[in-house]
């Protein structure tokens, strides 16, 4: 019985030590996948639908707007994947303008300067849509 209890102690102190082994190991290997996985995550891109673009650009062109382009700096920090970079002045688009766009759950529209957003709710640029103006 001491015997068994003994084999069965060492056995399972033997898979401890595997496991511990192989997590240690793995974990690097673990560490850089989760980083590409990550990558991926962060950069997924929502494609704005042609016939959203064109209910942007009529409404637009109905409303006679001109708004000034951003600046360079800011516009070249303007990215999909990324957080909306401090410093630009975002507005939500206009209700009216929303009711005609298909429902985008959990995604905000709105517009800087001469630039369309769509931001999800952490804040993170999913399209731009430039020349709507």
């Amino acid at each position: 019985m001491i015997t068994q209890l003994r084999y069965v102690t060492f056995a399972a102190f033997g898979a401890l030590l595997c496991a511990t082994s192989a997590a240690a190991q793995g974990g690097k290997s673990n560490r850089k996948s989760d980083k590409s996985v990550d990558v991926a995550v962060n950069t997924t891109v929502v494609l704005t639908t042609d016939s959203e673009l064109s209910i942007i650009r009529e409404y637009y062109r109905a409303s006679g707007q001109k708004p000034k382009p951003l600046p360079p700096g800011i516009a070249k920090n303007l990215a999909r994947g990324k957080k909306v970079p401090p410093g630009i002045m975002r507005t939500r688009l206009p209700n009216d303008l929303l009711e005609k766009l298909p429902a985008r759950d959990g995604y905000e529209w709105a517009i800087a300067n001469d630039v369309v957003l769509l931001i999800d709710a952490s804040g993170i640029v999913r399209d731009i849509v430039r020349g709507i103006f």
